[in-house]
């Protein structure tokens, strides 16, 4: 693994991770269903069948995202220009950041009591701002690492390609 991968290989791992953990709730099971509280759980626990397509279809969205993260470093069977896929993976990343970092946040003006908590009673608050919340922000900087990365490496292929002036070429008068 090259050095300047290591964000494309951690945010497909993460991906996966969480690929399997929605397959796992698709699938009936509800262990740490509990930390997320609130109406999922609700869903989750009466097998709610709109709840249980939307986890496969969501399974089913990770696992794309860690293959698109890993066409980023890898050359055999790449079908997007490598451009797209750092546009893409790079502002998408960027979004989910920025939405999980707001919802840290509420999450912490929550267990402080400056907002209302809803239907959220403490394992799911705590699982929030024990995992949840740090899992998705660390998945979200892999995204935008990622890409940030494929992005500069574009940017050095491309300016190392073009055609040079010969530094013994003088201009006419």
């Amino acid at each position: 693994m090259s050095r300047v991968n290591w964000a494309a290989y951690g945010a497909c791992a993460w991906a996966l991770a969480f690929a399997v953990m929605s397959f796992y709730w698709a699938a009936g099971g509800l262990v740490a269903i509990d930390t997320i509280g609130g109406e999922p759980e609700r869903l989750a626990r009466a097998r709610d069948p709109e709840f249980v397509a939307a986890q496969w279809v969501i399974g089913g969205l990770k696992v794309v995202a860690a293959l698109a993260v890993v066409a980023l470093v890898r050359s055999r069977g790449q079908r997007l220009p490598r451009r797209v896929l750092v546009l893409v993976l790079g502002v998408g990343g960027a979004l989910l950041l920025l939405y999980e970092t707001a919802e840290l946040v509420q999450h912490l003006l929550m267990a402080v009591g400056v907002v209302d908590r809803g239907d959220l009673d403490d394992t799911a608050l705590i699982g929030h701002l024990a995992f949840w919340d740090p899992w998705w922000i660390l998945g979200a900087g892999l995204f935008v690492i990622a890409a940030w990365q494929q992005r500069d490496i574009l940017r050095r292929r491309s300016s190392s390609s073009e055609p040079r002036e010969p530094s013994h070429a003088r201009p006419q008068a």
